[in-house]
């Protein structure tokens, strides 16, 4: 048999030939440490860096400048590159380097002359209602040591004003001029030159997207005075809509200018857009998972196989396929995402890399801040809990649940890493709020109920537990309402509810209908969770209603006078997505409810046998996590009612119902009411508001609607008792109405 004289080169090599090259190998390495050594022992270590010349400029901030190190050996080249990092301060115009050699070692001395300190700054050029917006955009301060890095900034900044003004072909020159020793003058002199305006704008190359199409995405066109930067801004938006319709490679050619002379300067602006290929998916690959399956991912990512290549898609995908393993624990999850265009054939193959990491559990769970508040808030609040999985869904709802109390002015949950990657503490931070009770007195007038005035005492959080007990009483000429209520949210230490009130209230109508009516009673209602966001309430109330007349005017044919017995059972559904700002305000999020209340019957018993249905739905949008930006507050509601007694109508009218007109001038046994609402901050303890109301009301006998619309204007102030309404509202009518009132509207 014949062997091959060619060896595997995956089979050990002879022992003696292993042998000679691990001997070479070593003599190298040797050779190479003693070289280097040598190389480091002929350069003297640095023994102390002065900083020599400077009167302004602080040692320290020149030495964090530097990268020489006392200690280390001194590098010609790493000298050059110092002296460069402190002419790139901008605040010198010499340095010098210089050795000492003495007993204690080495001491690199940094010799430096700063630039003259300002002491004057003159504008020529610009025009006299130009001059205080061009002083705002100065980097240079008299007073300040001259820093040529804030020279350049402050010519950028001003000539971008004035080309954003149309004076394309404006200078802007700064100059300086010595006062005195180590003083100086600056000189910044502006030629703003004619103002440039667009006289055509021709895009060439599209087929996809039309001119007529493109132009308003640009946003520049004929007319407007010409202004470089929003035109570059005008073409990135034109190139994100081609990439939304799959034309991954889409992208403008530098533009092309022509000046010419026309009634003053005008430009032409040509631009011509490459296309490219429409881009479809080939084919979608999942590589390293092990946790989720492959087709729970491709379920997840879009786009799919055969649809069109959209970056913004596979990105929202990606975030989605990130939140199912962060809420299964996955927290060091690394994705990374590999893209082979093939763009001669318009296709990309995707590929999704995965490192899963360890799955982490929730370790130790600490509550920093709380002073007042015990361990039952959090306990019953955090819904992770200790030795489970960490789940950073629930962890973003807990602070939600938490910030929502109205407990704490600031609420943040941090991660806490242990030695230990599959155990992840956690770490609560609280920052209670000044006072969680109040006393309040409040006045206020309205046209159809004259003066108001409103006592309200209520303490929450009470004893630091989550409970809270409030004392009210409302009062006007044609009312009187006490009310005492007591709310356990954690009854019994677990996740249910229980409030208690009792009340007596009175209420004189007047107008069409003239009688009084008066409730004395009281409601127990208990509360549990049942979804992520929402709760089901199961109520029973008890009340004596009494009918009397109002200065001894007959009543209304359809009542009785005397006392009736009232008792009902109460359904709702509540579903809270809301997210509050620091006044407790929400601006995200929604709130809906259904709610059923019946009364009599064989069960319940009592005087009266009436059904009444309600429903509500409240969206809340703000563009952005700016505070200042403005909120959309959406609202409507559905009322209901079956054999309802004249003196159990639904009321409209009034600021919590249709402002515009007097308080409960409609009434019906059908409701529907909307309202919009835009909140715009005035600053952190004000916001106005701009409103329109709508109803539309019902009552047994008609056969259409009444409709009835109002709008205004309003404020709301948010003082240490809480927050107060303000609000005009305008009926059809014409006639305005004032109101005044205790917390938000919705």
């Amino acid at each position: 048999m014949k062997s091959s004289s060619k060896r595997d080169p995956l089979l050990p090599k002879k022992e003696g030939i292993f042998i000679r090259a691990a001997i070479s190998s070593s003599f190298a390495l040797l050779f190479l440490f003693i070289l280097f050594a040598e190389a480091a022992l002929s350069s003297p270590l640095i023994s102390q860096i002065e900083i020599q010349g400077n009167k302004h400029i602080k040692s320290r901030e020149i030495e964090n400048a530097i990268h020489s190190k006392i200690g280390e050996p001194l590098s010609e080249k790493m000298i050059r590159d110092d002296m460069q990092a402190i002419y790139d301060m901008g605040y010198f115009y010499s340095v010098q380097v210089l050795k000492e050699e003495g007993e204690a070692g080495l001491t690199l001395i940094f010799r430096i002359v700063e630039n003259p300190r300002i002491t004057q700054i003159e504008l020529d050029g610009p025009e006299k209602e130009e001059e205080d917006r061009v002083k705002k955009l100065l980097t240079l301060r008299q007073g300040q040591i001259l820093n040529f890095k804030r020279v350049k900034k402050t010519r950028s900044r001003i000539l971008h004003y004035y080309q954003r003004k149309g004076f394309f072909s404006s200078k802007v020159q700064i100059s300086q001029t010595s006062s005195k020793e180590g003083e100086c003058n600056i000189l910044i002199a502006i030629e703003k030159g004619e103002r440039v305006k667009i006289a055509e704008v021709t895009i060439s190359g599209n087929s996809h997207l039309s001119t007529e199409k493109i132009l308003p995405i640009l946003k520049v066109k004929r007319g407007q005075y010409f202004d470089e930067k929003k035109l570059s801004e005008g073409t990135k938006r034109v190139i994100d809509r081609y990439q939304r319709r799959g034309y991954y490679f889409a992208t403008f050619k530098e533009p092309r200018f022509e000046f010419f002379e026309r009634r003053g300067k005008r430009v032409k602006i040509i631009l011509e857009i490459q296309e490219g290929k429409r881009i479809f998916v080939s084919k979608v690959n999942v590589k390293g998972n092990e946790y989720l399956s492959s087709s729970e991912i491709l379920a997840t990512l879009r786009p799919r196989k055969g649809e069109i290549f959209i970056p913004e898609f596979l990105e929202e995908g990606i975030k989605r396929v990130e939140a199912k393993y962060g809420k299964a624990g996955y927290l060091y999850l690394d994705m990374d995402r590999d893209l082979e265009f093939y763009r001669e054939e318009g296709q990309v193959a995707i590929s999704l890399i995965i490192e899963e990491g360890p799955q982490a559990r929730v370790g130790r769970v600490s509550i920093e801040g709380n002073e007042r508040s015990k361990e039952r808030v959090f306990t019953h609040s955090l819904l992770v809990k200790e030795g489970e999985i960490f789940d950073v869904e629930k962890v973003r709802e807990s602070w939600r649940r938490i910030y929502n109390l109205g407990f704490f002015e600031k609420v943040s949950i941090h991660p806490v890493p242990t030695s230990s990657r599959k155990i992840m503490d956690l770490l609560v931070e609280v920052e209670e709020g000044e006072r969680t009770g109040s006393f309040l007195i409040g006045a206020g007038y309205s046209q159809n109920s004259g003066w108001e005035g409103k006592i309200q005492i209520h303490k929450d959080n009470l004893w630091g537990e989550g409970k809270k007990i409030s004392l009210e009483w409302e009062f006007a000429k044609n009312r009187n309402d006490y009310d005492m209520s007591f709310l356990d949210r954690w009854w019994k230490d677990k996740d249910l509810s229980l409030r208690l009130s009792v009340y007596d209230k009175e209420l004189k109508y007047s107008g069409t209908e003239n009688y009084k009516k008066g409730k004395t009673g009281g409601k127990v209602e208990w509360g549990w969770p049942f979804q992520k966001y929402a709760r089901c309430f199961i109520g029973l109330r008890s009340e004596q209603i009494e009918i009397s007349q109002v200065d001894e005017e007959p009543l209304p044919e359809d009542l009785e006078e005397g006392k009736k017995m009232r008792h009902s059972l109460e359904l709702t559904f509540e579903r809270d997505t809301r997210v509050r700002d620091e006044a407790f305000s929400a601006y995200k999020g929604s709130y809906s409810y259904l709610f059923m209340e019946t009364n009599g019957g064989v069960l319940l018993k009592g005087d009266l046998n009436f059904t009444k249905y309600k429903a509500e739905l409240r969206e809340y949008l703000r563009r952005g996590d700016f505070w200042m930006s403005p909120i959309l507050a959406l609202r409507l509601r559905g009322k209901l009612g079956e054999r309802l007694p004249s003196y159990e109508k639904f009321r409209v009218g009034g600021q919590q119902t249709l402002r515009g007109y007097g308080l409960y001038e409609f009434s019906g046994d059908k409701v529907l009411l909307g309202t919009v609402e835009l909140r715009f901050p005035l600053g952190k303890n004000m916001s106005g508001v701009i409103f329109v109301d709508g109803a539309e009301i019902w009552d047994e006998d008609s056969e259409s609607p009444e409709v009835r619309t109002g709008w205004g204007f309003g404020a709301r102030i948010m003082t240490p008792i809480g927050p107060l309404q303000l609000d005009w509202g305008v009926g059809e009518t014409g006639e305005g109405e004032f109101y005044f009132g205790i917390g938000q509207a919705f």
